[in-house]
């Protein structure tokens, strides 16, 4: 019930994970500019670009565009859940994010020969699906020893993809997370040559596409330590985020903060991913007192 003096836009954005078009950050995107000719010509897995979507499936009754430019608002604050198990090991609501990983996100193929399973003997075999096994095994073990560094491998396309057959070619999908560019960077060069050697070793032919590279962000400090104090009773963790989030596209035109709030089992992206109304409310109450502590020092418009 108190009035601010502050103006505060509350927004919610689509297609922050980039899964129909493979591009991240689509809505918040075109909030700090328009979406270029390349993004605009993407096509989903039917063949729809991007631009007819948009056209022909956005809400525009009543639409306006929402764009910020560079300082017109004085901070965003992001609300998110966890995505993890941190706050629920320690038995509290909530945490404050410091800083969000960078992360690199690359698409391999490995080429070798397709061939009958029954007739190609071992040693003449150029298998891609045994060499793409190679390549994960490897990248899992490289971030297990490069701690806090973490890799995927989340996608496999085997072709011809039979069960009677050698494959001849596999494309897997790699994501590289750090909090620091310098070793995200420095783990994409080590692993990709690694890769090469194991597919020069095995006979293959390897194609390496860098798809998407986001740098890490660090939040405000002052923000961050006004979120600290709007949270009332205990002293909150600082929890940095592996995850991608809209707060490193707004943070290009302004300050940002984010809240993370305890999710049950750490699930994300999951149909049991949830949150208690408790914490739910913890949340609400931390983001008001949160408006009131920064129109107090001098905030301006949200």
């Amino acid at each position: 019930g108190m009035p601010l003096r502050i103006a505060v836009d509350i927004l919610g954005f689509a297609d922050e994970e980039g899964v129909r078009f493979q591009a991240t950050y689509l809505g918040s995107g075109a909030c700090i500019g328009p979406l270029d000719r390349e993004l605009l010509a993407l096509r989903d897995d039917s063949g729809k670009c991007l631009a007819d979507v948009i056209e022909d499936e956005g809400w525009h009754e009543g639409a306006e565009d929402i764009r910020y430019a560079l300082s017109e608002a004085a901070g965003y604050l992001e609300v998110h859940i966890e995505q993890g198990r941190v706050l629920e090991s320690m038995g509290l609501p909530l945490g404050v994010v410091p800083s969000i990983c960078g992360q690199t996100r690359a698409r391999v193929r490995l080429t070798g020969q397709a061939e009958h399973a029954g007739t190609t003997p071992m040693h003449l075999r150029r298998d891609a699906l045994a060499g793409a096994a190679e390549c994960v095994l490897l990248v899992e073990e490289y971030a297990r020893e490069r701690v806090p560094l973490v890799t995927t491998v989340g996608k496999l396309l085997v072709s011809p993809g039979v069960g009677n057959a050698v494959a001849g070619e596999v494309v897997f999908t790699l994501d590289i997370r750090h909090p620091q560019d310098a070793s995200r960077k420095e783990a994409m060069v080590a692993l990709r040559s690694a890769c090469e050697a194991i597919a020069k070793k095995r006979g293959l032919a390897m194609d390496w596409e860098t798809v998407q590279e986001s740098a890490a962000v660090d939040c405000d400090t002052r923000m961050v330590g006004i979120l600290q104090q709007a949270i009332l009773d205990y002293t909150p963790p600082l929890i940095p985020s592996g995850a991608g989030h809209d707060a490193v596209v707004f943070s290009k035109v302004m300050p940002v903060a984010m809240l993370f709030v305890r999710c049950q089992g750490g699930l994300s992206h999951h149909p049991d991913e949830s949150i208690t109304r408790e914490d739910l409310a913890a949340a609400i109450h931390a983001t008001a007192d949160f408006l009131t502590r920064f129109q107090s020092l001098g905030g301006g418009h949200g």
